[in-house]
């Protein structure tokens, strides 16, 4: 996880992003079920375990790219000489690290949006779970 907080922190939270991969993203397969026409029709096992890692790990990312922030809003250009080129040049970097902050902004609130669907939706398979176990009882 990003250890600084610093900028160069949001190259490690997606990195940290990558790493979660297929492996830990993979959290429903599909099997085969038979049906009473002996055709096998598709659906779907979720490993709950599977999918709270998930989760667990893109509260982490959301939490590094958080610690971004500060940063990116106490970042301070000044312009290395006092004509055209060099005013032009700080104007620019403040441009670009507004830019920088609103999109890291968006990106963890999209990855909070993206762990709080998927929090309803396990809760909702246990709930399913929980439901059919107590009918075969």
């Amino acid at each position: 996880m990003a250890e600084d907080g610093g900028i160069a922190g949001i190259g490690e939270a997606f990195r940290d992003l990558q790493r979660v991969g297929p492996d830990l993203m993979l959290v429903a397969s599909e099997i085969a079920v038979a049906s009473p026409g002996g055709v096998g029709a598709g659906a779907f096992y979720i490993d709950p375990e599977r999918a709270q890692e998930c989760i667990d790990r893109l509260k982490a990312v959301a939490l590094d790219v958080a610690d971004v922030l500060p940063s990116l809003l106490t970042a301070y250009f000044s312009p290395p000489a006092r004509d055209e080129v060099s005013a032009n040049m700080t104007q620019q970097a403040w441009e670009m690290l507004r830019q920088s902050e609103a999109f890291v902004r968006a990106w963890r609130d999209d990855i909070a949006s993206t762990v709080a669907a998927l929090e309803q939706q396990l809760a909702a398979y246990r709930r399913a779970e929980t439901a059919n176990r107590a009918q075969r009882a």
